[in-house]
């Protein structure tokens, strides 16, 4: 068969995917699941793994593993762990505990699988992305943006995004409030072509850089990946940096003006408050 008509065939389907997304994304409730009301706390545990918790109810983004990225494994015993890709970095549930649903956002051909599914207060779906920009790349392959809805937040993990997004893809994803997006680059978009999404998503409250350098990250991801420095600088006084991993977002008291949230990856000292925040200043280094 001919490259370019499978191309033509190939976009097609992605066209299709994204037709249909783009339906779910207009700003409405999300069908189905458990309702729930209160503060929903994100954590993030490093790289682009975080933990969503609302109702006593936990979902797990991008769990990594462990030796080859050089964070910590932690206690967590989720209601349903997200996949977005199969890297080693995003996708070992070996040290979680419990029987958590796992969904995988590629199949085993390394397509975008639809999700659009409701578990207890968390309603899921996924939009499809690429893992590269440049042809030499392309092995990477794609990745699955997840678009989480609870207690009335839009949650949207961007996953190792690699190039801006399409029109079909902000379409398709929605405004969301809180948004999860690489900084790192070399693996993902960089700082420039991050702010570049948050300008064409548009997030109604908070934006929360990820999958940079720690001086936790293995070494050999450490020398590729870049700090978020870059990133946070393009912000001035939205930005805010927190003591610890954990930060609580009453959806009914969301800020009128955009916050970028610099996490740390480590749960905050015993002395000090979970979620309390600092300015960050221009020489910030992670």
């Amino acid at each position: 068969m001919a490259m370019n008509t499978i191309a033509a065939r190939v976009g097609v389907v992605l066209a299709s995917f994204l037709l249909c997304a783009t339906s779910l994304a207009q700003d409405k409730p999300a069908a189905g699941g458990t309702v729930v009301t209160g503060p929903v706390t994100l954590r993030f545990w490093g790289q682009a793994c975080f933990t969503i918790t609302a109702g006593g109810k936990t979902l797990l983004i991008d769990p990594y593993k462990p030796a080859q990225v050089g964070y910590a494994a932690f206690e967590v015993a989720p209601e349903v762990v997200l996949i977005s890709h199969e890297h080693f970095d995003h996708s070992d549930t070996r040290w979680i505990k419990g029987k958590p649903l796992v969904l995988h956002g590629l199949d085993k051909a390394g397509q975008v699988e639809a999700i659009d599914q409701a578990v207890g207060p968390f309603h899921i779906r996924t939009v499809p992305a690429q893992h590269w920009h440049e042809p030499a790349q392309k092995a990477r392959g794609n990745v699955a943006i997840f678009v989480i809805e609870v207690a009335g937040l839009k949650i949207m993990h961007l996953s190792d995004l690699g190039e801006k997004l399409s029109d079909q893809q902000v379409q398709a994803i929605g405004r969301p409030d809180v948004l999860l997006v690489p900084v790192g680059g070399y693996f993902t978009i960089d700082a420039e072509q991050a702010h570049e999404v948050v300008q064409q998503l548009k997030p109604r409250a908070y934006v929360v850089p990820m999958h940079y350098r720690t001086p936790a990250l293995e070494a050999s991801l450490k020398s590729r990946l870049a700090e978020p420095t870059a990133f946070v600088r393009k912000f001035g006084e939205q930005v805010v940096r927190l003591d610890g991993n954990e930060f609580k977002i009453d959806p009914t008291s969301l800020p009128t003006e955009l916050k970028v949230l610099l996490m740390d990856y480590r749960p905050a000292p015993a002395s000090t408050q979970p979620g309390a925040t600092r300015p960050v200043g221009q020489g910030v280094t992670r």
